[in-house]
C-alpha cells in the first residue's frame, strides 16, 4: 500500500511523525517515542543522502527519488504529457514478462496524481514505453525496514541508559504509607527536578511514615549500555554503506586490518545500491536520451578521513621503531 507523502512536516515527513503524535498517557512514553523518531528520523536522513544525482531534469525532485527507494525500495522516471519528467512512487499491475518484471505500472503523487505508464524494458520494442523504472537493491527491498528495526534495539538501548543514570543520580527507593501516596510522588518529582526535597508529616517522625533503601548499582552497566548503542548504529550504517570508522575513539585504536575490514564490508553493502542506481541511470538515458549519472556523495570525506587516520598509524608505527 503506497503512503501518500506530501511536502513539509505536514505532507511529505509526517509519516515518520505519526507514530509518535498521539499524547502519551505518561511521560516515560513520551520519552519513548521522542527518542526513537529522533533516531529514526537521523537513520532515513543519512540514508537518503548517500548518493548524489547528475543529469536529472529539473522536474525530478531528487529528494523524492530516493525517499521511494528507502521507502517502497523502488521508483519510477515517467514521462508525463502535462507535468514532464517526474520520479514518483509505483506500484506495479498483475501484468508482467516472462521475467516477472511489470510491463504496466501506475505512479502516484502527493496531491493524490495517479496515472498508467509502460515501463521501459531492455531488450524489447519499448515504442509505447513512457517510464523507468529502478530498484534500491537488487531484491527491491525497502530499506527503512532495516532502520525501524535499528531505531527499536537503539531506542530501547538509550532509555535503558537513561534509567540507569537515573539510578547514578537517586540510587535508592522509598517504602512508605498507602496514605501518603501523593506526598511520596511530589517528594520524587522534586528529586528528579534537581530541587531540595521536603516531606511534611502530621504528629509522626519521618522514619515512621518514609523507609529509604539504598541501590546498589554498578557503573559498568552504564558503559556497556552505551557501547551496545553504538555497536548498533555502527551496524545499521554498515548496512546502509555508511562508513562508521568516525566513530573509533582516538584512545582505543583500531587495528588497520580492522579498519580495512569494515571498509570492505561498508563498500560491499554500498554497492548493492549503487549498481541498481547505475543500472537506473542507463535505462533512463537509453529510453530518454539523456545523460543521467549517480555517485557515492561521501566517499570524499570518507577517504579524507581514511588518509588521516593511516597518517597517524603510520607515525605511531614509526614512533615504536624508534623506540
Amino acid at each position: 500500500m503506497f503512503i501518500n507523502m506530501g511536502m513539509g512536516l505536514t505532507g511529505f515527513e509526517s509519516w515518520m511523525y505519526s507514530f509518535g503524535n498521539s499524547k502519551p498517557k505518561n511521560v516515560n512514553k513520551m520519552k519513548n517515542n521522542r527518542t526513537y523518531m529522533n533516531i529514526r528520523s537521523l537513520l532515513c536522513n543519512r540514508a537518503i543522502n548517500e548518493f548524489q544525482w547528475n543529469g536529472l531534469p529539473d522536474s525530478v525532485d531528487e529528494r523524492v527519488l530516493e525517499w521511494a527507494m528507502l521507502l517502497r525500495g523502488s521508483c519510477a522516471l515517467i514521462n508525463d504529457a502535462e507535468y514532464g519528467f517526474l520520479a514518483l512512487p509505483f506500484s506495479s499491475t498483475d501484468m508482467v514478462n516472462i521475467y516477472g518484471k511489470p510491463v504496466k505500472i501506475k505512479a502516484y503523487g502527493a496531491n493524490g496524481y495517479n496515472k498508467d505508464f509502460i515501463p521501459y524494458i531492455k531488450g524489447s520494442d519499448n515504442g509505447m514505453a513512457n517510464s523507468v523504472v529502478g530498484y534500491d537493491n537488487m531484491i527491491g527491498f525497502p530499506y527503512v525496514s532495516y532502520i525501524s528495526e535499528a531505531a527499536e534495539r537503539m531506542t530501547e538501548t538509550m532509555r535503558s541508559v537513561d534509567a540507569a543514570t537515573k539510578k547514578l543520580k537517586n540510587p535508592y527507593f522509598f517504602i512508605g504509607d498507602k496514605s501518603k501516596q501523593n506526598e511520596f510522588k511530589q517528594f520524587m518529582k522534586d528529586l528528579e527536578d534537581n530541587h531540595d526535597a521536603i516531606m511534611l508529616t502530621d504528629n509522626m517522625t519521618l522514619a515512621e511514615v518514609l523507609k529509604v533503601e539504598n541501590i546498589n548499582f554498578d557503573v559498568s552497566i552504564l558503559n556497556a549500555l552505551w557501547e551496545q548503542y553504538q555497536r548498533y548504529e555502527n551496524n545499521i550504517k554498515e548496512n546502509l554503506g555508511v562508513n562508521s570508522n568516525e566513530n573509533i575513539d582516538k584512545d582505543e585504536r583500531l587495528l588497520v586490518d580492522e579498519v580495512n575490514s569494515n571498509n570492505a564490508v561498508t563498500d560491499m553493502n554500498l554497492d548493492l545500491r549503487l549498481r541498481m542506481r547505475q543500472v537506473f541511470c542507463e535505462d533512463i538515458n537509453d529510453m530518454f536520451g539523456l545523460n543521467v549519472s549517480v555517485k557515492v556523495r561521501h566517499k570524499e570525506l570518507t577517504r579524507a578521513f581514511e588518509e588521516e587516520y593511516g597518517e597517524e598509524e603510520e607515525e605511531e608505527v614509526q614512533d615504536e621503531t624508534i623506540q
